[in-house]
């Protein structure tokens, strides 16, 4: 049995025996076997949180996404402040995989928002290229922020606020042409 199918086997088991040897597979050398192990700790509930959340930090990509859509499906609101610490990573896949999970956690955007008005031009521009995100589902409530940014004495947040103003342009067009 290849490590893939005892943690699949494993993954139907909430016994902390089966629990414990999948947070033991998150240390494997193997990142398909980490990835495998994070996506099934989903069922193992808030226990597994920790793990998971230290999985974030793992060297892989996968093992990153695997561990955020876990603590997505664990559905506490304990991981909001890892997972928006996520939309940081520099994994593009990572962060909108953070960004689904906050929405679905229907995280409040409003920090972000926020931020665009902060003195430093450097949070100012980061705020927006995360604003992007959440523009597919957040697109009304961003539209008013992001043009008033396009108003900022730097051209570097002017610019990270223009993209996610056209992604919405665009999605607003699509609906109206599918429909």
């Amino acid at each position: 049995m290849t490590r893939h199918a005892a943690l699949e086997a494993l993954g139907h088991s909430r016994s902390s025996v089966a629990v414990s040897a999948r947070i033991q597979a998150l240390k494997d050398n193997n990142p398909d076997v980490r990835a495998s192990a994070a996506r099934a700790l989903d069922k193992a509930g808030p226990i597994a949180v920790p793990a998971l959340i230290h999985s974030l930090q793992d060297e892989n990509e996968k093992v990153r996404v695997a561990a955020i859509d876990a603590l997505g499906k664990i559905e506490s609101s304990s991981t909001v402040p890892t997972l928006t610490a996520a939309l940081d990573d520099p994994d593009e896949y990572v962060c909108s995989s953070a960004a689904r999970i906050l929405y679905n956690l229907k995280y409040n955007i409003q920090d972000i928002v926020n931020n665009l008005s902060n003195d430093a031009w450097q949070v100012r521009r980061n705020s927006a290229d995360k604003l992007w995100l959440f523009s597919d589902n957040y697109h009304l409530e961003l539209r008013s922020p992001l043009i008033k940014a396009l108003k900022d004495p730097n051209p570097d947040v002017r610019a990270s606020a223009a993209a996610p103003l056209v992604k919405i342009q665009l999605n607003i067009q699509l609906r109206e042409k599918l429909t």
